[in-house]
């Protein structure tokens, strides 16, 4: 813990107590996800269309893999289908009434 001083406060609380946890939590995270992906990439654990959290991949070229895939199937006269999920909620929740909602 250190102590941060508070801009323009009186003396009783000029000062609040920080903690360097978290940083060191982030820094030791991206040292761990580093090493899990260096492995996983050596083995050649994930495929190529697997964008997810692997450095150089953005989420626009996974688009154009999947439109020039669509595309590639349709051409050739082949059933092709997609399932699209919409995660941007799904891990908020709610605490209602001492129940935990989702």
């Amino acid at each position: 813990m250190i102590s941060i001083p508070k801009p323009r406060k009186d003396a009783a609380t000029l000062y609040h107590p920080t903690s360097l946890l978290e940083t060191i939590d982030k820094l030791f995270e991206r040292i761990l996800q580093a090493r899990i992906l260096s492995e996983v990439n050596c083995l050649g654990l994930l495929g190529d269309e697997h964008f997810g959290f692997r450095p150089k991949r953005l989420t626009f070229q996974q688009l154009a893999y999947l439109v020039e895939r669509v595309n590639r199937n349709f051409s050739k006269k082949r059933i092709t289908g997609t399932l699209f999920r919409d995660l941007a909620k799904a891990l908020d929740a709610q605490l209602v009434d001492g129940v935990l909602t989702i």
